[in-house]
């Protein structure tokens, strides 16, 4: 995708870095996501802090755990 993403302390996603020369100039280091999208693939996911953790260690229920799952399973049916 050639962007680095990070979980924002506001529960949205930051673009912490961009690794690609040929993406949109709005696409810079601080904006914040809410949904992603590929041209074409059906609609656009809903993005939140959550669906950049890498592991749900540090969840403390299994509400938050399924939260993070949610969006995963949403998105292998696309």
């Amino acid at each position: 995708m050639g962007l680095a993403l990070s979980a924002g302390d506001d529960g949205l996603v930051v673009v912490r870095n961009v690794q690609r020369d040929d993406l949109p100039t709005v696409l810079q280091s601080g904006v914040r996501l809410h949904t992603l999208a590929a041209a074409g693939l059906g609609d656009p996911l809903d993005l939140g802090a959550l669906d950049v953790i890498e592991e749900p260690d540090t969840l403390d229920t299994y509400t938050e755990l399924n939260a993070f799952r949610m969006p995963s399973a949403r998105a292998s049916l696309h």
